[in-house]
C-alpha cells in the first residue's frame, strides 16, 4: 500500500537540522526506551508557540508535535488527548526540559492549551517506573515489548515516499527516525539502523521507505524494515 503524499500543512517549518530524540516518540514504544538517565539535571526550557503539526507513530498515536518556529515536543502517552483538544493552529505553552544533544527539542514536557489548561500532563509514567527494582523494569521491558510486536503484526504493508525534513537521532547517535516535509514520518527498524552503517541520512534527501503502518487522522507514519535512497542505494533490515 502506498501512503498518500499529502502535506499536513503547507507552511510547515522547512531545513531544520538533525536533533537528538527519543524514537520512542514515533515507535509508540515506551518513553523510558530511549529517555535519558533519570537522574539526569537537563535545563528546563518553557517555549511557547503554535503546533504546527503533529507527529505520529506507526499505530497512529501521535507522540509528540512540532511548533512554527521548527522546536519539536515529545509529548509520551498524552499525544492522542492532546490532538483531540488542541487543533494544529493554536498557541500552546510548554514546562519541558532540553534534549541533551539539541537545544530545539523539548522531552518530559508538560503542556498547557491556548486557554491555560493542561493539556498534556506530561511525565510519561517516569514515577511508576522509577518505582522499579531492576528485575521488575526487566519484566516490564519484555511485556511491552512482546504487546508492541503484536500490535506490529496487526498493521498492514505500507510504503512512503518523501524527502527528509528532520534526521531524528537515538541515544547512541544513530538515526532513528525520519520526519518528511510531506507530512509522513519514517521509524527506522533496528535492524534497518544497523544496515545504514556508516551510510549518512541528511536533511533534502528523497526516500522510499517500506513496512508497517499506516495513514492517520494526524499523518502518515510506517515502521521501515527497508529504505532506497533516490540514488538507488538500497538498505534492508528484517522483515516485519
Amino acid at each position: 500500500m502506498r501512503l498518500l503524499r499529502t502535506a499536513l500543512l503547507a507552511s510547515v517549518v522547512t531545513g531544520l537540522s538533525t536533533f537528538a530524540l527519543g524514537a520512542s516518540a514515533f515507535a509508540d514504544e515506551p518513553a523510558q526506551a530511549e529517555a535519558p538517565h533519570p537522574h539526569a539535571q537537563l535545563p528546563e526550557v518553557h517555549p511557547a508557540g503554535t503546533v504546527a503539526r503533529y507527529i505520529v507513530g506507526p499505530a497512529g498515536h501521535v507522540r509528540g508535535f512540532m511548533l512554527r518556529d521548527g522546536t519539536v515536543v515529545y509529548t509520551g502517552r498524552g499525544g492522542d488527548k492532546m490532538a483531540a483538544d488542541v487543533a494544529i493552529g493554536q498557541t500552546v505553552r510548554v514546562d519541558g526540559h532540553s534534549s541533551p544533544s539539541a537545544p530545539n527539542v523539548v522531552i518530559r514536557a508538560k503542556v498547557f492549551g491556548p486557554h491555560g489548561e493542561v493539556a498534556e500532563p506530561g511525565g510519561g509514567g517516569r514515577g511508576n517506573w522509577k518505582a522499579l527494582d531492576p528485575e521488575q523494569r526487566k519484566e516490564r521491558r519484555a511485556e511491552r515489548q512482546e504487546k508492541r510486536k503484536e500490535e506490529m503484526a496487526k498493521l498492514p504493508a505500507a510504503s512512503l515516499d518523501g524527502t527528509v525534513q528532520t534526521v531524528v537521532m537515538g541515544r547512541r547517535g544513530k538515526p532513528r527516525a525520519l520526519i518528511l516535509s510531506n507530512g509522513g514520518n519514517v521509524v527506522l527498524e533496528r535492524s534497518l539502523t544497523h544496515a545504514l552503517g556508516g551510510a549518512t541520512l541528511k536533511v533534502g534527501d528523497v526516500v522510499h521507505a517500506s513496512g508497517k503502518g499506516g495513514t492517520y487522522k494526524n499523518g502518515a507514519s510506517i515502521e521501515a524494515s527497508e529504505l532506497t535512497l533516490a540514488d538507488g542505494t538500497h538498505f534492508a533490515g528484517k522483515p516485519l
